[in-house]
């Protein structure tokens, strides 16, 4: 099964989009290969088939992440490091936000000015703060003037 599909935005422009599921740093079909459409709300037309994740899928993305936390993401990428791709995943996204609000539109049926103005903003704002924060967790919460280590 192939991991991408062409996808017809409603201006008229085609977009090619991963499928498949993000596990060990490759988008890969699903282990049992099982697929699901999703549908354009407003059409009831399949926008595309994605792969569809069971157990052994969910095992195998767990299994990667945690190599990834202790090997190279956890050893080796500071607390700085992490902020920096975070922010550039933003950066992206804000770059891309008219065609990411047009896909979430065909994909949920929402006004792409709301898609557009409203989830991918708000993506984008969350990765921002988050991102932020990344270089400053240290595990000291403040209690009211006590500071106690986590």
């Amino acid at each position: 099964m192939s991991t991408k599909a062409t996808i017809k935005l409603p201006t008229g422009q085609d977009i090619h989009v991963q499928t498949g599921l993000f596990i060990d740093n490759s988008f890969i079909p699903a282990i049992g290969g099982g697929t699901f459409e999703t549908i354009n709300p407003a059409t009831e037309e399949v926008i595309c088939s994605v792969s569809e994740a069971k157990t052994e899928d969910i095992d195998a993305a767990v299994t990667s992440a945690r190599k990834a936390f202790k090997t190279t993401w956890g050893l080796n990428i500071s607390g700085t490091e992490r902020g920096k791709l975070i922010y550039a995943l933003a950066d992206l996204m804000e770059r891309d936000q008219q065609l990411l609000a047009e896909l979430e539109s065909l994909d949920n049926g929402k006004p792409v000015r709301i898609a557009r103005d409203g989830d991918i903003a708000d993506s984008v704002a969350c990765l921002r703060y988050y991102a932020g924060w990344a270089d400053k967790i240290t595990g000291q919460v403040r209690l009211g003037a006590m500071y106690t280590r986590i």
